[in-house]
């Protein structure tokens, strides 16, 4: 058991390397505080720690201090390994989400096979376009 994350149900690690660590009650998860210092040095990007919502399937936050994010209101590759834990815990395939401590955001994820489709509304920061050599591989 962590210090840094007490009390703790038990802890699921997923390929990606990412941490989840699923709580009994929302209450529990929106009053959660960490040790940031703590958590830099785990292994992997970040933590995520996750419960069943009371107004939405999921909720969630994502910590990650090694990389420079204290805690990200919304983070979509997070749910690609927490939508499919819930979709198999819940029995459905898709789901409503809310990540966040003081600035949240709404998801919805659709557990496809392998893939996690994911949806919300976005605050878009940077518009582009990338050119890929025409050998380049997509994979």
């Amino acid at each position: 058991m962590m210090r840094c994350c007490r009390p703790l149900q038990r802890r699921i690690t997923f390929p990606k390397p990412r941490f989840s660590y699923p709580r009994k009650r929302a209450i529990t998860y929106a009053a959660l505080r960490l040790r940031l210092q703590r958590l830099k040095q785990l292994p992997g990007r970040g933590v995520a720690v996750t419960a069943r919502g009371d107004d939405v399937d999921v909720v969630s936050r994502w910590f990650g201090p090694k990389v420079g994010v204290e805690e990200d209101p919304v983070t979509g590759s997070a749910h690609t390994s927490l939508a499919p834990y819930w979709a198999a815990r819940l029995s459905k395939q898709a789901l409503t989400a809310r990540q966040g401590g003081a600035r949240q955001g709404a998801l919805n994820c659709v557990v496809e096979g392998e893939r996690v489709m994911i949806k919300g509304r976005v605050a878009p920061y940077l518009m582009g376009q990338i050119t890929l050599p025409e050998n380049a591989s997509l994979r």
